[in-house]
């Protein structure tokens, strides 16, 4: 279900592991057989129904892997975990999990299966494969964070933990004047309702008529119908002020637009409890640009805002505790620059991929040891 331009899989892991020398072939879909900075990308089978990516995908996705031969194979989503784990079971072939979500939680609340009870049994019967198989079949597995790693360490399993953080070698600090133009605020990447892209019209919609403040929208919008939504909830003495654009290319995004704004918006539905645990990569690409964010209570996002001073955190994501967040800075242009300066700070020493990779190559050594 990943794209093959993921940026956790293709830019962050997979070109990393070129770079230090290892051959890597990623197994996604993509329209043809090419070799894009150094990976060989191999086209699979993109699932068009719900049946054909439960039951049918997988297993084409898996044929496709084995003929490779790899000295690790390194899988992402949920859907290959029977397919894979069969495979290694058959073989002998060392397999990696790549569990950057709590799938068994995201089966459930998301109702993966259609119907609530047996996405509620699905969920469980995910749960207890997923740690059976990591233990008995798996030979390690990659995580988001500590939090999401702990389950796994308590089973004994080699571990790894790699954020979702930017490689900041390819993100230089902006070196424009951003202090003599408008306020930007900007949501960034893929745009949907769970990342409350509603709520922040409404408060931009909240703000004084008189304010110079500029609401971005920068990336692909999920529906057209959210699109026109967003834009009904600003009043038309606002709507000069508002900017919806994109989809752009990850080099686009980061190096041309999230620059040129000067606050992110981060923020999550706390219901979902991969919310409340992961460190999405829009965060890092803000932090990493210099831009303090706006994110939401209860979350990990949140607890590290409020350790590095980068950003403000708001209770909930209503229109009025947005509308009040970018008021603070609106108000205090000041604070822009100071918890821009401590977020690229604490993406330098701390949340760079760079930090990150290195417990996966530690972990690959590991695996090619046994």
């Amino acid at each position: 279900m990943h794209p093959s331009s993921d940026t956790r899989i293709f830019r962050n892991e997979c070109v990393s592991l070129v770079k230090v020398g290892y051959d890597v072939i990623l197994c996604a879909p993509h329209p043809k057989e090419e070799i894009i900075d150094g990976v060989r990308i191999v086209p699979v089978f993109k699932p068009r129904t719900f049946f054909e990516r439960i039951f049918t995908a997988p297993k084409r996705a898996v044929e496709i892997a084995s003929k490779m031969d790899a000295d690790i194979y390194h899988f992402h989503d949920p859907e290959l975990l029977f397919a894979i784990a069969a495979m290694a079971r058959k073989s002998g072939r060392k397999v990696v999990w790549d569990a950057h979500e709590n799938y068994s939680d995201t089966i459930y609340s998301f109702n993966s299966l259609k119907i609530k009870p047996i996405s509620f049994i699905g969920a469980y019967v995910f749960g207890w494969f997923e740690l059976y198989y990591a233990k008995k079949r798996f030979k390690g597995v990659v995580t988001v964070t500590d939090v999401m790693a702990k389950k796994y360490c308590e089973k004994g399993i080699l571990t790894a933990t790699a954020g979702n953080f930017s490689d900041i070698s390819n993100i230089p600090v902006a070196k424009e004047d951003r202090s003599k133009s408008p306020i930007v605020f900007i949501s960034s990447g893929m745009q949907f309702k769970e990342r409350s892209v509603v709520e922040i019209s409404q408060a931009f919609n909240l703000l004084q008529t008189d304010t110079k403040a500029v609401l971005r929208y920068a990336g692909k919008f999920k529906t057209e119908q959210l699109k026109q939504e967003i834009e009904a909830q600003v009043r038309p003495e606002m709507k000069y002020k508002l900017e919806l654009s994109g989809p752009y290319s990850w080099e686009e995004l980061v190096q041309q637009q999230i620059p040129k704004a000067h606050i992110g918006f981060v923020l999550f539905d706390t219901s979902d409890p991969n919310n409340c645990n992961g460190l999405p990569n829009r965060f890092f690409e803000c932090w990493s640009n210099g831009l303090p964010v706006i994110t939401t209570a209860g979350t990990q996002v949140a607890r590290i805002v409020l350790e590095e001073k980068g950003g403000i955190v708001i209770p909930d994501n209503s229109p009025q505790s947005i509308a009040d967040a970018m008021s603070r800075f609106i108000d205090d242009p000041s604070l822009i620059e100071k918890m821009g300066h401590n977020a690229r700070k604490a993406v330098e020493e701390k949340y760079s991929w760079g930090v990150a990779f290195r417990n996966i190559n530690q972990l690959y050594t590991e695996v090619l040891k046994n």
